[in-house]
């Protein structure tokens, strides 16, 4: 963390690369024992979804820069709409930090 720190970076992006054109982003919400673990096509590996949307937004709060993403419109509005009602069948509400509000696109 520190040397993300050190090179100044104010904005993070994730998922990006080859990654993102595999990735579904409701993989990587809700508790991690209960993701989906699936196959990963851009590196030919596999994809455990441990780092997802929650993982990647407190991150983003605590190096203290604004996140953004490479992946779809509606996983960019589920981050923005995190302050909803806490019912399982509402994903978007169980995505946390407040850097969501910051969400670019």
């Amino acid at each position: 963390m520190e040397a993300t720190r050190n090179l100044g970076v104010t904005l993070l992006r994730w998922p990006g690369g080859n990654f993102v054109s595999g990735y579904n982003w409701k993989d990587g919400i809700g508790p991690r024992e209960q993701r989906p673990v699936r196959p990963e096509g851009a590196w030919g590996s596999t994809e455990s979804n441990r780092f997802g949307t929650n993982e990647f937004l407190n991150y983003c709060e605590r190096l203290k820069v604004d996140p953004t993403s490479a992946s779809t419109p509606d996983w960019v509005q589920s981050t923005k709409r995190a302050t909803g009602s806490n019912t399982p069948t509402n994903p978007a509400t169980r995505i946390g930090p407040s850097s969501a509000r910051r969400m670019a696109r």
